[in-house]
């Protein structure tokens, strides 16, 4: 049978319709196109384009466009994987493109300026779709919308996605990886695991710390080394390294992990393995093709297994089935997807090139690059012990990979391999600020690992372990934690665990990385401000309008949480001088009618993860808090006493615990405007604290 190819064959295409339509109660137009192949051959699609006009470009002047690669004038143009946003550096005035789906085709979206109009291109690249004679095929869908707010609108253009996928993610966790850890780096050890373990158990677990990942070189080796991978990490994951760092078997290392109440992680790579491992001998077709026949090979990660194949399906189900039941893993961190692409490895630029994407041959001639890849996550995904954590490792190798996991995985890392020193920590910052939106809506964003040994201060250990607490990142430390001193283990205790939802970037049209993050849940509000720059202090300020507040005749508190200090915002704005590397984070509250909580001292966040509830009996003229409290870990309790009505005067105050027994210790001082209560447990119990006030 002859084959009809080309990008989009002219001949076919006059078949082909474009369908757009309102997603109804969204501001989004959603567009697909079906195509159709009325002719006896089959038809090849490589890739399609859809086209926009957005509008004069005179009338976005000094808008920037948002997108993988960052922030650039509009001037400039852009090209994105999945998804781009034009906005005023203020956040208005904003136009929000990006693909809705993600199952077949590779979708990115293109914007430049062509005779004085602002173009938009959304392009859907199959590499290879192969259209059967009399098939329609619908094809992945793309929205966009204009938008009064470009961070908020990015945010519910990630609600789609998660709408679209019904993605219900599980609770975050916290905890270790062994990767970076001095001395332990790589994979650790069984002793030093087991160690690190109890050590944990006894003095972090407490704060929400509970997974102890183990990180590459368990694995049974290679039988050689070779070819452009080098001395990649490809190996024999159905098996550890007899004479490696765990002797006693990865069975033994999860076992000596939960018996110090740990959840045991480990790192694999699934789609990548070595063709001259014994293991395949007699399965040379396993492995994905190029054109000339050869086997399927790429930079670092080795050679890429064909998921198109049941018989590799089911090879990779045995695989994560004994990793996770027969061993008892319930922590994944798969690396190196982008080889169940097979796409080549970018890494670790982050712009949008030319990957010859499309030039791998797979056993179904029929399955797109994309089919291939979501078939080997879901097959992980289905055969993984229920209630896996799956952690993906790393859209940066190929941002190709990350909207064909969507749906499938539990976290992605965003960015780059990380180290204990500022210059290679603010990629995170930077990654973090363009993907934030799709954090805790699409999956957890994984910025790698909380680092903060020396040669970093202590003040740079704060701000990383501060912008991981209140964006909401996925938070693993890789410091060997029994020899980290007391200030930086208080780093970990204040950062974890997560908060469960996502802080949004106020100034990210603005600044790379973005320098003021907001945090809100209902009348709980916190705002980071940071720092980046390691060579001099920066003022930052927001106007108070941003954060929602009237521009008059409102006075708003801030705590900050490192200090202690309680300060006004004055001047319509909310402000800091921050030195290098510097950050405050802010707890606030506009004075009311009665008396507030203002912030607690147990997390960076100050009220997100200890504050149960908080709750105001006017009739009684009493405010009660509902509180968690760490055993032996001092919690401070600052209550705004300045109201609009005069009631301010602490008449008297009483708590109970609610769960369990304990001899609860609790004092106060008044302090100019606030009252600071200080709460003492010999035990983690939840209590409540009433305080009642007069005029």
């Amino acid at each position: 049978m002859s084959v009809q190819s080309s990008r989009n064959n002219a001949s076919e295409s006059r078949f082909d319709r474009d369908v757009t339509y309102r997603i109804k109660g969204t501001p989004f137009t959603k567009t697909h196109r079906v195509l159709e192949n009325r002719s006896d051959t089959e038809r090849v699609v490589s890739t399609l384009s859809f086209r926009k006009v957005i509008g004069p470009a005179s009338k976005f002047q000094g808008h920037r466009i948002l997108g993988v690669d960052g922030l650039v004038d509009i001037t400039k143009g852009a090209d994105s994987h999945m998804f781009a946003a034009i906005a005023h550096p203020d956040g208005t005035n904003a136009s929000v493109a990006g693909w809705l789906t993600q199952n077949r085709g590779s979708g990115s979206i293109h914007i430049h300026v062509d005779a004085g109009q602002l173009i938009l291109e959304a392009r859907l690249n199959y590499g290879r779709l192969v259209l059967k004679p009399g098939e329609k095929v619908t094809t992945d869908a793309w929205v966009f919308a204009s938008h009064p707010d470009g961070p908020h609108g990015l945010e519910d253009y990630a609600d789609l996605i998660a709408s679209e996928y019904k993605i219900k993610l599980p609770r975050a966790p916290s905890g270790y990886c062994s990767w970076y850890s001095s001395p332990h780096g790589g994979a650790s050890d069984e002793r030093a695991n087991a160690e690190l373990a109890a050590f944990a158990g006894k003095h972090l677990k407490a704060y929400g710390f509970d997974t102890i990942l183990t990180d590459d070189q368990w694995q049974g080796p290679s039988v050689t080394k070779g070819g452009i991978m080098g001395s990649g990490p490809t190996g024999n994951f159905t098996r550890h390294d007899p004479k490696g760092p765990y002797p006693s078997g990865m069975k033994a290392n999860a076992a000596n992990l939960a018996a110090s109440g740990m959840r045991a992680g480990l790192w694999f790579m699934p789609f990548s393995w070595d063709p001259r491992d014994p293991l395949f001998s007699g399965h040379a077709d396993w492995f994905v093709k190029k054109p000339d026949g050869s086997n399927y090979e790429v930079l670092w990660a080795g050679w890429c297994v064909d998921m198109t194949r049941q018989d590799t399906r089911a090879f990779l189900a045995e695989t994560v089935q004994r990793i996770t039941n027969d061993w008892g893993y319930r922590y994944l961190k798969p690396d190196a997807m982008w080889t169940g692409l097979a796409a080549l490895c970018t890494y670790p630029g982050t712009q949008f090139v030319d990957d010859h994407y499309g030039d791998a041959v797979f056993t179904d001639k029929y399955a797109t690059n994309l089919d291939a890849y979501r078939s080997g996550i879901q097959t992980m995904r289905s055969a993984a012990a229920p209630g896996t954590y799956i952690a993906a490792c790393n859209v940066a190798q190929n941002f190709r990979s990350m909207g064909g996991a969507i749906g499938l995985v539990d976290a992605m890392r965003i960015g780059p391999d990380t180290g204990a020193n500022w210059a290679d920590i603010l990629p995170n910052f930077h990654l973090g600020s363009r993907l934030y939106f799709f954090n805790h809506r699409v999956w957890h964003n994984d910025p790698d690992c909380l680092m903060l040994r020396s040669p970093l201060t202590v003040q740079q250990a704060r701000s990383f372990a501060s912008w991981v607490a209140v964006t909401g990142s996925l938070n693993l430390v890789s410091e060997w934690l029994p020899g980290l001193p007391d200030d930086r283990i208080e780093c970990i205790k204040r950062s974890m665990p997560n908060v469960g939802i996502a802080a949004t970037p106020l100034d990210v049209f603005e600044n790379s990385p973005a320098r003021v993050w907001e945090l809100k849940r209902g009348n709980r509000h916190v705002v980071g401000l940071f720092n980046f720059d390691a060579s001099k202090p920066q003022r930052i300020s927001l106007p108070l309008e941003r954060l929602g507040y009237s521009a008059t005749g409102t006075v708003v508190y801030a705590l900050d949480y490192w200090t202690q200090k309680v300060a006004i915002a004055v001047g319509g704005e909310v402000s800091a001088t921050l030195p290098p590397c510097g950050n405050s984070v802010l707890s606030m509250r506009r004075v009311g009618d009665h008396p507030q909580l203002l912030g607690t001292s147990r997390h960076i966040t100050q009220q997100f993860v200890d504050v149960r509830s908080e709750s105001f009996d006017a009739s009684t003229s009493t405010l009660t808090l509902e509180l968690d409290v760490v055993a032996t870990d001092p919690l401070k309790v600052t209550v705004l006493r300045r109201t609009l009505s005069g009631l301010s005067k602490l008449k008297g105050y009483q708590f109970s615990v609610v769960d369990v027994p304990a001899q609860v210790q609790v004092s106060y001082v008044e302090d100019g405007d606030v009252y600071r209560f200080s709460i003492m447990s010999p035990t983690n119990v939840r209590m409540t604290l009433e305080c009642t006030f007069a005029r």
